[in-house]
């Protein structure tokens, strides 16, 4: 019989099989461990290096903790919590760390310091008495809050009021060329300047303000941008539609002209081709010819910067030479906040839709005016799933029976060209505004045939308007739900 050699291996056999188990079952992992500096686990994702919350160093240790809170000192190392409160965050101690100060020591007795984000004093005891979370971090040589740098050189105005008052309101009306600012019919004492308008840029009319919260309608005259500078938060749950102010008129993003041809007849016939829409982020539209005797007015260029330095809105559509440009350009606002800006209502700098204009016999077209600009910048900004930041271009008119445009709707979809009445032949459909996804719409030429008395082609769409937003670290709160109908940008602010 044949018999196997581990069957029959003898007593030393056995024992050595045994001993070679317990050696395999010695040497593996212990899920626990974090000697190699790593944590397998998700449910252990801390590495407890000094055994400060666990006992014993080198432990996977849970990360179920309240937000922000301390847990223990090790060194000069502050363990907390961290901001989602599903870990710990090493955080070293530029004063070192204290258990019974709950963390980072932040002055020391006697003193103002601005040590790990916070600026803090001390009594002759060490106890803190004072202390500020700073939003942008501390200044490097300065026992002080490193502050925001409001864009478009507006932080010498902010620097002009120690102490502004809040603006707290419903419903806002102002007027930006003279800085008049009524709530409720009654005007109010809110420090006010406009700075000048730089190259390619517009003049400003900046209110300071300490704490904004506005929940109803703000109602915008004037021609100069806005802006409102607050050293504390800023809160927007209304409206704020800014049409006109801020927009430019500047040749090289100005819609093209409606041309017109007049015929004497017999039969007399006027023909106009529809005007260029203006241009801002991107181009305007083409306006519509009268083949082969009129000329569309060409779209407007694009112009200005992503980041809204100068401040400035859209251009418009070309008009009827000599009689100026046809629709305006939407106008540009800035927001700035040294603690934070939440939007859960609506900014409208949208470019004003083009419309037709009778004359005496002839009925001319204009394109739509571009987007204008928004600027939002603050340490922390929040756009909640209510916020609309609209800046499209304007649709391109058309020959109307009514003269009027298709309306604009309030979400991110390009606002369709007007309706040529009567559809025929003889006229042509306006073409689309600029919209974040889609180019502004040119109009189709009108063919001369010789048949009829009027020829008018559609102008083309406005440009898309500008959304700027500047944070501590370029980024911002936002929801598949929040309408940014622009050409958006982000970026880090400027702190001093």
């Amino acid at each position: 019989m044949t018999h196997s050699s581990i069957g029959y291996a003898g007593p030393m056999g056995w024992r050595f099989l045994v001993l070679a188990s317990l050696l395999l079952a010695c040497t593996k992992q212990n899920p626990k461990s974090c000697r190699d500096g790593v944590c397998n686990d998700p449910s252990l994702p801390y590495c407890d290096v000094g055994g400060e919350l666990s006992g014993t160093p080198f432990t996977c240790v849970a990360g179920d903790c309240t937000a922000g809170t301390f847990a223990a000192c090790r060194g000069d190392t502050a363990i907390t919590c961290n901001a989602a409160g599903t870990s710990f965050d090493d955080v070293q101690c530029e004063l070192g760390c204290d258990a019974a100060s709950g963390g980072c020591r932040l002055c020391n007795p006697n003193e103002t310091a601005c040590t790990n984000g916070t600026l803090a004093t001390c009594d002759a005891a060490g106890k803190v008495v004072s202390s500020e979370k700073c939003a942008l971090g501390c200044f490097e040589d300065q026992p002080r809050c490193r502050d925001i740098d409001p864009s478009n050189g507006l932080g010498q105005y902010l620097d002009m009021v120690v102490d502004p008052p809040d603006l707290v309101a419903a419903d806002v009306q102002l007027n930006t060329d003279t800085g008049d600012l009524f709530i409720g019919g009654q005007k109010q004492s809110i420090p006010t300047f406009l700075a000048p308008a730089p190259g390619n840029g517009a003049p400003i009319r900046v209110y300071v303000t300490n704490r904004t919260t506005i929940t109803g309608h703000v109602i915008v005259a004037g021609k100069a941008a806005l802006a409102i500078v607050a050293r504390g938060e800023i809160t927007f749950d209304g409206r704020l539609t800014i049409n006109e102010a801020g927009s430019l008129d500047v040749t090289s993003c100005r819609g093209g002209p409606s041309f017109e041809f007049h015929i004497n007849g017999p039969p007399e016939q006027f023909l106009t081709g529809g005007s260029g829409g203006g241009g801002h982020a991107t181009a305007g539209g083409d306006g519509g010819a009268v083949t082969p005797l009129v000329e569309a007015g060409v779209g407007g260029q694009p112009s200005g910067n992503e980041k809204l330095v100068p401040l400035r809105g859209g251009c418009p559509s070309g008009g009827f030479p000599p009689d100026g440009p046809g629709a305006f350009g939407g106008g540009a606002v800035q927001l700035t906040s040294a603690k934070a800006i939440t939007v859960s209502g609506i900014v409208d700098a949208r470019g004003q839709p083009g419309f037709p204009e009778q004359g005496n016999f002839n009925v001319v077209v204009y394109g739509g005016g571009a987007g204008g600009g928004i600027l939002l910048e603050a340490p922390t900004v929040t756009l909640q799933p209510t916020a609309k930041l609209l800046a499209k271009g304007g649709a391109g008119g058309a020959n109307t029976s009514s003269g009027g445009t298709t309306p604009s709707t309030e979400d991110a979809a390009p606002d369709v060209g007007a309706r040529c009445v009567p559809s025929s032949q003889f006229c042509t459909d306006g073409g689309n505004g600029a919209a974040p996804n889609a180019a502004a719409g040119s109009s189709a030429d009108v063919a001369h045939t010789g048949t009829t008395s009027i020829y008018s082609a559609g102008g083309g769409g406005g440009g898309l308007g500008r959304l700027r937003i500047n944070t501590a670290d370029g980024t911002y709160t936002n929801s598949n739900t929040t309408i940014e109908a622009a050409a958006t940008t982000s970026g880090v602010v400027t702190t001093r």
